[in-house]
């Protein structure tokens, strides 16, 4: 949810042009509809005895899986054994079953559409096992949430036509997958919009989606790694980089003044380092933390933005899942690694809008905030928040989120933090304990997990929510103290850290 001081449209939920694309221009037959329902019932009945036979034996027999289906299937099904060798060699593969994490995507009736690890195509006894468990289950009249065994979990997420799978060894919380899976999701509908997808499973439900989403694995590959990364993703926040609020006042005053005449431009956003540098919105719009975490992902994952402006579509899903805006995306200068977007609901102003970024990039230049921008990211992250300067050195690292901004702030990762391993498993403690004081009592503010390498707590007050690991050896009304004395001291810093007043355009 966004509140109101971070952007979702008013009334004006019909912004954004209308998807154009494939799904459109297929019609599909009578004799396809007929032969997808007699498949669809068939292989319904299959899956049916699949989940029966494994309550009783533990054991799923793939051969079980021809037993009921029509005669005009069977030839596909007799090709499609020579190539079983290849999908079980992919599932004895010790490197593909040590991944701690899969993500799978697939569509209703059971077309891979996405997996993390390995070919979907070498996958696909398994994408009909999943799809078999979620039929089974819906066929009860309810809905397969997830499954535990031991320290595993498989979390599912049904939106329409489209299921998205989360398997984890690391005992993630359900909440957290559940919300990695709504951020792949939205990737999806990002780059299709949600109508076209809709459209599309509507006039065939067995269509391969992958056929329109060739090219966009990278994004979804990126996503998820920037999701078990980045802590504003799962407080579902904006991470700034710091700046004097006069320089960052000015560098929105330069993009307002030369923007605000523009018809139908939405959105002016500058950022870098997937942090956001500036933004600026038409009234009564505003943009979702989700939203811009999709920008941030694309810029990101995108290096063709550093060599030429483009000219992109791109869905808000918390904006408007239904239609594109436009977006003209170009970095600063060649020596910067600010990237400017204009999103706009006119797919026919790019030249307009690339006038009026050679114009922001020379009032900038003239006003020496190129340069201020450029001293700011040589910073090394260490240099934004000294703990020990703040008198809180038994604070290991710490992750703030103001409220009211939905702002947040993290110390850099150091000793014992500062490995992948490390920085991980601090990570995933994080969010087990973010997702406990959520799934919990509401009424609970604070909550503690103490082992031998660190306490860890999570502290919702009025106005902030914190995450903080401290020294092992430190009592809970001490970790209390430090924390609330960081509080006060952020409080103190917000306008370098954050961005507390959005112009409008």
């Amino acid at each position: 949810m966004c509140d109101a001081n971070s952007v979702l449209p008013d009334s004006k939920s019909d912004q954004g042009t209308e998807p154009s694309g494939e799904s459109k221009n297929q019609d599909v037959s009578k004799e396809d509809d007929e032969e997808d329902a007699v498949q669809h019932k068939s292989l319904h009945s299959s899956c049916s005895t699949i989940v029966d036979e494994a309550e009783q034996n533990d054991v799923v027999n793939v051969d079980m899986m021809t037993s009921d289906l029509p005669r005009d299937l069977e030839n596909d099904f007799v090709a499609a054994t020579t190539e079983l060798e290849n999908e079980d060699s992919v599932l004895d593969s010790e490197e593909w079953k040590a991944k701690e994490k899969h993500i799978f995507i697939l569509s209703s009736s059971g077309k891979p559409v996405y997996s993390r690890h390995g070919s979907e195509d070498k996958l696909v006894t398994l994408f009909g096992v999943m799809q078999a468990l979620v039929s089974f289950v819906q066929d009860s009249d309810d809905t397969l949430e997830s499954i535990h065994f031991g320290n595993n979990v498989i979390v599912f997420q049904i939106r329409g036509p489209i299921v998205l799978v989360a398997v984890s060894k690391k005992n993630d919380s359900v909440l957290f997958l559940r919300n990695m899976l709504e951020y792949v999701y939205n990737q999806v509908v990002s780059v299709l919009t949600l109508r076209q997808v809709t459209t599309i499973f509507e006039r065939r439900r067995n269509y391969d989606l992958r056929r329109l989403l060739t090219g966009s694995e990278r994004l979804i590959d990126h996503l998820l790694t920037f999701y078990e990364t980045e802590p504003s993703l799962f407080m579902n926040g904006l991470a700034c980089i710091p700046m004097p609020s006069p320089q960052r006042e000015a560098i929105s005053s330069v993009i307002v003044s030369t923007c605000s005449k523009i018809k139908n431009l939405v959105f002016a956003v500058l950022v870098a380092n997937n942090r956001l540098i500036a933004l600026a919105r038409k009234r009564k719009y505003s943009m979702c933390p989700s939203d811009l975490h999709l920008i941030l992902n694309m810029v990101a994952a995108s290096e063709s933005f550093k060599t030429a402006e483009s000219w992109t579509p791109i869905c808000l899903p918390q904006f408007n899942a239904n239609g594109f805006l436009h977006g003209h995306v170009s970095y600063l200068t060649e020596d910067c690694d600010a990237c400017l977007l204009l999103l706009t609901v006119d797919q026919d102003i790019f030249f307009q809008l690339s006038e009026a970024k050679k114009k922001i990039t020379e009032k900038l230049t003239k006003n020496n905030l190129v340069s201020v921008i450029n001293d700011v990211l040589k910073k090394p992250p260490s240099s934004w928040v000294s703990l020990h300067y703040i008198g809180v050195s038994k604070i290991r690292h710490f992750i703030y989120k103001c409220k009211k901004s939905q702002n947040i702030l993290s110390s850099p990762l150091t000793p014992p933090y500062d490995t992948t391993d490390e920085s991980r498993k601090l990570f995933t403690k994080y969010q087990n304990l973010y997702s406990k004081m959520f799934e919990s009592n509401p009424q609970l503010q604070v909550l503690f997990q103490e082992s031998d390498e660190e306490r860890v707590v999570c502290l919702i007050g009025e106005k902030f929510e914190v995450l903080a690991a401290l020294e092992p050896v430190i009592k809970k009304q001490s970790a209390l103290d430090l924390i609330n004395k960081l509080c006060q001291w952020i409080q103190k810093e917000e306008d370098r850290f954050f961005i507390t007043n959005v112009p409008y355009l």
